[in-house]
């Protein structure tokens, strides 16, 4: 089959056709008077959403040229909510507004490469000045504001991520996830302490009427190999004996020999001790979690791997651990109240982050569901677990409700890492004028009408959102960018100005707005210095928003 081709603006114009299409769908969802999208998910349930990424991924076009320009947008909003967890609209917003003054540039016969570094140049300012306006996240009240307004103003829905949040703590994880009750109940569940999913491999240890074996005050022997045979470790378990204490053993993998002899002694009372396979899913896995484990309650394993373990040979009663009880059932075991040093789990705690930042900056070094697992790691060693189950009345309101949890609980986690400004677009709004105020006009003049560009699409998200309320965004955008208090904005759930934005609970997570910046450029940028679409038909193209576009990685710092 032969190839089509366009060229220059023409094949921009195209493409765009696409851009605006998606970003009218998706925007309308934008702000506090937004509005749902309805999708027809093709079985006859329609979902009923005011997500903005679900709008976004969910748009197909059958024209191919309208479906690369779907796909252009897709990818700022879903490597914005990869990063920050929330602010698809708004990235959504900004990356197609970017590309269509870019392309009108372009048009009128400006480079197009200097226009794209005007856009970056941009940007950058911007971004520097949003890091000198943020606050800290100091209140409870903060990360209910948040929550609320990332649900799009549910007060409900707030109010369960608060409670979770509060609860848990620092370092902890809360996840939502469907109750599959139809009552409408939404009701929260806390893990504390570490919990996994591996339990005893014999009833024998079995030592209440809930079919579990619980200790209280438990040593804990952390072994960083196979478990051969019961004789390989007998001395130490007769040491636990010895002290009166009951003794957890969790390694890799015992063989059955040991199994023999353990349950044996066991049966015949000689010993109180139970034996558990260390969860992981490889040898990595398994390793990272015993060096958890050892943390938390204070070991040091032995026969490991890491540079901190022992061989058995220069084993001492001291390098036990100990926590103030454990509960192992069949398939499950709480270790509650470990007692490893602060220093110790702190420590640890940092090594991940680590493993997390260098994920966020470069997106293929771990998939999402091992980012979740290193976060879990976390939650488990510092914090705790909140699971929010959602009710709902019926599958589509429960999809929905789902949508707008997860938004709001990445939002909160978002803002409690690097901050928040004054919401409803009013610190894009007063970052611009304060970039304006201090800008020296660059020696490119291409470049230079960019930058001003750039400046004047930043006011965009606060227009839009003062617009979906019936009142004049040109007149109100002025008036917050005359002030000089960096609270001052416009309520448009009041529909009013106020004196103070983050009093009122009006607020955004820095890091979202950085993500929907970086990205929408990066994308843009990509956009406008294309001259040329390739294609074997208009009909029936099918472009992934996974497909690589962008010219350069974005690394988000």
């Amino acid at each position: 089959m032969g190839k089509i081709l366009k060229f220059g603006n023409d094949a921009r114009s195209l493409v765009l056709d696409g851009i605006n299409e998606l970003e009218e769908a998706v925007t309308c969802t934008l702000g506090p008077k937004g509005r749902t999208v309805i999708l027809d998910s093709g079985n006859g349930h329609p979902i009923v959403t005011k997500d903005g990424v679900s709008v976004a991924k969910f748009i197909d076009f059958s024209d191919k040229y309208k479906n690369i320009g779907a796909s252009f947008i897709q990818e700022a909003a879903r490597k914005t909510n990869a990063v920050a967890g929330d602010g698809t609209t708004t990235a959504t917003l900004i990356t197609s507004e970017l590309c269509k003054a870019g392309h009108e540039l372009v048009s009128q016969k400006f480079d197009a490469v200097d226009v794209k570094k005007g856009f970056e140049k941009a940007k950058d300012a911007v971004i520097e000045v949003l890091n000198t306006q943020k606050r800290v996240i100091s209140e409870e009240d903060d990360i209910l504001h948040i929550a609320t307004i990332s649900a799009n103003n549910d007060e409900e829905i707030g109010q369960f991520i608060c409670d979770a949040f509060t609860h848990i703590g620092e370092g902890g994880i809360v996840g939502a996830m469907d109750a599959h009750n139809r009552t409408g109940k939404t009701s929260i569940t806390y893990s504390n302490g570490m919990e996994f999913l591996k339990g005893f491999f014999s009833s024998s240890v079995v030592n209440t009427d809930m079919e579990t074996c619980c200790f209280e005050n438990p040593r804990y022997l952390i072994y960083g190999n196979k478990v051969d045979d019961f004789k390989s470790i007998a001395q130490i378990i007769q040491m636990a004996n010895k002290n009166n204490e009951s003794l957890v053993i969790i390694a890799p993998y015992f063989e059955d020999t040991f199994q023999e002899n353990f349950i044996t002694n066991v049966e015949k009372g000689y010993i109180s001790a139970v034996a558990v396979v260390a969860p992981g899913n490889s040898r990595d896995d398994i390793n990272e979690n015993l060096g958890d484990i050892a943390a938390l309650v204070g070991a040091t394993i032995i026969e490991g791997k890491g540079k901190d373990s022992i061989s058995i040979d220069k084993f001492e009663y001291k390098h036990l651990g100990s926590s103030e009880s454990i509960t192992v059932a069949r398939g499950k075991t709480t270790i509650t109240g470990g007692k490893g040093t602060k220093e110790d789990i702190d420590k640890r705690v940092a090594d991940i982050k680590k493993l997390i930042e260098g994920s966020e900056a470069d997106e293929t070094f771990k998939t999402d569901y091992e980012l979740d697992m290193l976060k879990e790691r976390i939650a488990k060693l510092s914090g705790g677990i909140a699971t929010i189950h959602i009710g709902a009345f019926s599958d589509i309101e429960a999809k929905e409700k789902k949508d707008r949890y997860e938004d709001a609980i990445n939002a909160v986690n978002a803002a409690i890492r690097d901050g928040i400004i004054a919401g409803g677009g009013a610190g894009l709004l007063h970052a611009v004028k304060t970039v304006a105020n201090s800008h020296k006009p660059l020696e490119n003049p291409t470049q230079e009408v960019g930058f001003q560009k750039f400046l004047k699409i930043m006011e965009m998200p606060a227009r839009r959102i003062i617009e979906s309320t019936g009142k004049d965004p040109g007149y109100y955008a002025e008036k917050i960018k005359e002030s000089d208090n960096l609270s001052y904005g416009f309520n448009a759930k009041l529909e009013e100005f106020s004196d103070d934005l983050y009093r009122d609970g009006v607020v955004d997570p820095v890091k979202v707005t950085e993500a929907a910046l970086s990205y929408g450029t990066s994308v843009a940028g990509t956009f406008i210095t294309s001259s040329c679409v390739i294609t074997s038909d208009v009909y029936n193209c099918r472009v992934s928003a996974n497909d690589p576009i962008m010219s350069e990685e974005v690394i988000y710092e």
